[in-house]
């Protein structure tokens, strides 16, 4: 699914807003916006009724040296 996003995002060159409750797809999401060099705005929002949305961006920016890591302990 992050794959998908982002190619549809390159296509259009706008913002990207993920609906999902599920680890894997945000540390996907945060794996190839560090990988491919994004800049585009991507968050993350659950399906269920208030919680947080995620700032990947920000994300990035603040775990860039541990984000690799993650998703090798959590693959």
């Amino acid at each position: 699914m992050p794959s998908l996003a982002f190619i549809v995002q390159r296509l259009t060159c706008g913002t990207s807003y993920v609906v999902s409750d599920d680890t894997d797809v945000f540390l996907l999401l945060l794996h190839y916006y560090l990988e491919d060099g994004l800049t585009f705005l991507v968050t993350m929002e659950s399906p269920i009724k208030d919680r947080v949305v995620v700032d990947n961006n920000k994300t990035v920016e603040k775990h860039r040296n541990i984000i690799p890591e993650i998703l090798v302990v959590a693959m």
